[in-house]
């Protein structure tokens, strides 16, 4: 049985068929929580960051500090965003990265949000699945 090893040739081979957008090695991005939607890719960093940023060139159209990691991708409907951080925290912020709201989980997220019929449902480790409105993040 052969083993497999990647080689360089077909490394090279591959490059063809992919084409480099942009490169920024800062970014310190967490691939488990990148999302694209509406020319923007909006991840977490490592660096306990939010961003959003233009797909096309690189750009940065904002960066919102936390509290810790947000690993998870966010959910983004209509004009805002909401994500997780290890922090303990789930934001939402404004299309323009202002902060909306936060609310403590007490525990840390176990998955992605969802948004439905103006309500965020938020899986908490340990604690069920809340549900919390869109709007000002108060109890449903």
């Amino acid at each position: 049985m052969a083993a497999c090893s990647p080689t360089s040739q077909t490394v090279d081979d591959n490059r063809q068929h992919v084409q480099l957008l942009w490169r920024n090695k800062t970014y310190d991005w967490i691939s488990n929580s990148l999302l694209i939607r509406d020319s923007l890719l909006y991840f977490g960093s490592f660096h306990h960051a939010f961003y959003a940023v233009d797909l096309a060139t690189g750009h940065v159209k904002f960066a919102y500090q936390t509290g810790d990691t947000p690993y998870y991708p966010p959910t983004v409907v209509e004009d805002k965003i909401y994500f997780s951080s290890f922090d303990l925290q789930v934001y939402c912020l404004g299309s323009a990265g202002n902060l909306v709201w936060k609310r403590n989980t007490g525990n840390r997220v176990k998955n992605g949000l969802l948004a439905r019929d103006s309500l965020l449902f938020i899986p908490v480790r340990g604690d069920g699945l809340w549900a919390v409105k869109t709007h000002d993040g108060a109890a449903f």
